[in-house]
């Protein structure tokens, strides 16, 4: 379990999570603060703008990266299970 926070006008860069917790779980996401102005991005073009309350799943071997371009923190729980 892992609970992350995006100041406003944050970002973390396109990357790729690696190593062993990155390859054994899936990872789950419960959205705790968000809003339609932070971006949850792929390099796909893929985008998910989840708001508060909202779960989503996401494969981190892909390239991804967050966007906050509003004036609120974003706050999201990641949870990883075992496949």
């Amino acid at each position: 379990v892992l609970i992350t926070r995006i100041p406003p006008h944050g970002e973390v860069l396109p990357h790729i999570d690696t190593g062993w917790h990155a390859e054994y779980y899936s990872k789950f996401a419960v959205q705790l603060k968000g809003n339609k102005d932070q971006v949850f991005g792929f390099e796909d073009g893929t985008e998910l703008r989840p708001c508060d309350g909202d779960l989503y799943t996401f494969d981190n071997s892909k390239t991804h990266f967050v966007k906050n371009l509003s004036n609120s923190d974003r706050m999201t729980l990641i949870i990883c299970i075992r496949r």
